[in-house]
């Protein structure tokens, strides 16, 4: 059933419940019992009915026109608001799974950034914990052992080349911090244009707030709308009231002129005539109230209308700009996963390149320690040996020394206690105490030289201690040196920079002079001249 055969049968139900209170009505009971006794006129016959039809005619189409038209644009009016805000509410629910993609897209951006940073950070630190192992710089000298000139050439040859294979080892590894310099430059680009990417879907998300606030604005019209149309429906439905009982007052002044014109024929009263005029004003007014509430409620729909038309304008305009901006994004994130493979490729290649270096590092390290093995330890042993037959003449020399001083100190105990009974010998205590205190000064020199022994002893131990660790370094030097050698064996031969007996110490990754080791030895002269020119013999430039 429509809606307009449904409005258009509402009159025909209320006029049966209409006659049936006009069988009630004790209103217009006594007029038509009161002209029954007057005489009927011809000329005024047929005027109240045809006013009674006049009005019955006019409420009756005012009334099914009205409850049509109000029905009609009523259901439409809902229907079209209705399907308008489930279409934004399916907009606004893309929208949000839309940002939820790309936010998840963006956490993975970051995620491959922070892995890639990490393994660039990774490689850099092998990278200088290898350039820390490997020399910056060597300076050859000549070899301490005196040994002849058969073995020092090709020894020398042998310096020359590690020199040449040191030099090139250097250039690569300046050619790797360079690498590792264009990589965190690549890196810091990346991190610039994720911050850029991180600003522009800030932007996004504050355009997606805006919209959701004039979605939430227009929801907030919509009711305001809908309370509007009920307040509206309510003074329809007030005005239709009305004009039923408008139409109940028709039907009562029809059948009372019906009742009239049968009973007599004579004019009708004053009264009535007022009764049918005040019926003819006020379905004027009710008129007028119904033009009125129409055309009210046809501005309310216009304006509901227009304003949901403007904001799925805006939302189309939106959802256009995230696509756009979601596409630039995504190419540029390909942009940046593909850079990143790249420089993990990169990154690979020179750890590949690395580790064959310190393979052939090691070979060569170890026959390099298997050649300078055999003369460190000769001469560490040596030196050693030496010292130990030093550490035991000073042992025996100080258990002499103490023997002759505590004799001195008895000697001298029994003086004092002779001196009173020997008072009458001055010459004799005189030589006796000069006696005592030769004794002294001879126990006290035994007492510095003991001290200076100990002194030299533990200066010697702490030699021995610098011996080996020079050995270590040595050690590592000669690994580092064919290292070099490996990485630069394609026959080039540079020129000699320095000697390999040169103090390399990869911690502090500086080169010692070759007159370290004599300046040590004039200290230790000045410090003990007459056991150290004894013990420590070097060559001197």
């Amino acid at each position: 059933n429509s809606p307009r055969s449904a409005s258009s049968e509402t009159p025909e139900k209320i006029s049966p419940r209409v006659v049936r209170q006009l069988k009630s009505n004790p209103r217009y009971s006594e007029p038509t019992a009161s002209s029954s006794n007057l005489a009927p006129r011809g000329s005024r016959e047929r005027s109240p009915k045809v006013a009674a039809a006049e009005v019955h005619y006019i409420a009756l189409h005012y009334l099914g026109v009205f409850s049509t038209r109000f029905s009609c644009s009523f259901f439409f009016l809902q229907k079209e608001q209705n399907g308008k805000v489930e279409e934004l509410e399916s907009q606004i629910s893309l929208l949000e799974n839309d940002l939820k993609v790309v936010k998840d897209q963006l956490s993975a951006t970051e995620q491959l950034k922070k892995q890639a940073e990490e393994e660039a950070e990774e490689s850099k630190q092998k990278l200088l914990a290898l350039s820390e192992k490997l020399p910056e710089n060597s300076v050859p000298g000549e070899d301490p052992t005196e040994e002849p000139e058969s073995v020092e050439k090709p020894q020398q040859q042998q310096q020359v080349r590690d020199s040449s294979t040191l030099a090139s080892a250097l250039d690569e590894i300046q050619k790797l911090k360079a690498q590792l310099d264009l990589v965190s430059d690549s890196e810091a680009i990346h991190l610039k244009k994720a911050e850029a990417e991180k600003s522009e879907l800030q932007q996004v998300k504050e355009s997606l707030s805006q919209t959701l606030a004039l979605v939430e604005d227009m929801e907030t019209q919509l009711r305001e709308t809908k309370e509007s149309e009920l307040h509206a429906h309510k003074l329809v439905e007030d005005t239709l009231a009305r004009l039923e009982e408008a139409k109940r007052v028709m039907e009562t002044l029809k059948s009372d002129g019906l009742k009239a014109s049968e009973s007599y024929h004579s004019d009708r009263s004053e009264e009535e005539r007022a009764e049918i005029e005040a019926a003819r004003v006020e379905i004027s007014q009710l008129r007028s109230a119904l033009e009125a509430s129409e055309k009210r409620y046809s501005e309310e729909r216009d304006r509901s209308t227009e304003q949901s038309r403007e904001a799925v304008e805006m939302v189309d305009k939106i959802r256009a700009e995230s696509v756009q901006r979601e596409a630039v994004l995504e190419l540029e994130l390909r942009k940046s996963k593909d850079e990143i493979d790249e420089l993990r490729a990169n990154l690979m290649d020179k750890e590949t390149e690395l580790q064959a270096i310190c393979e052939e590092n090691e070979v060569l390290a170890t026959k390099l320690e298997q050649a300078f093995k055999g003369t460190k330890e000769l001469q560490l042993e040596k030196e050693l040996q030496k010292l130990k037959s030093d550490s035991e003449t000073l042992r025996a020399l100080l258990a002499e020394k103490e023997s002759l001083f505590e004799s001195a100190s008895d000697e001298n105990r029994r003086l004092k206690s002779e001196e009173v009974v020997e008072a009458d010998h001055p010459t004799e205590l005189r030589h006796l105490t000069e006696e005592v205190e030769k004794s002294n000064k001879r126990a006290a020199r035994a007492t510095e030289q003991l001290e200076a022994a100990q002194a030299s002893n533990a200066e010697m131990e702490g030699e021995l201690r610098r011996l080996k660790v020079q050995s270590d370094q040595w050690r590592k030097a000669a690994e580092a040196a064919a290292a070099m050698i490996t990485a630069g064996a394609n026959g080039q031969v540079m020129e000699r920079t320095g000697s390999m007996d040169s103090h390399f110490s990869p911690r502090i990754a500086k080169v010692g002079s070759p007159f370290g080791d004599d300046l040590e030895d004039e200290l230790m002269k000045k410090k003990n001249p007459n056991m150290l020119t004894r013990l420590w013999k070097k060559p001197q430039k």
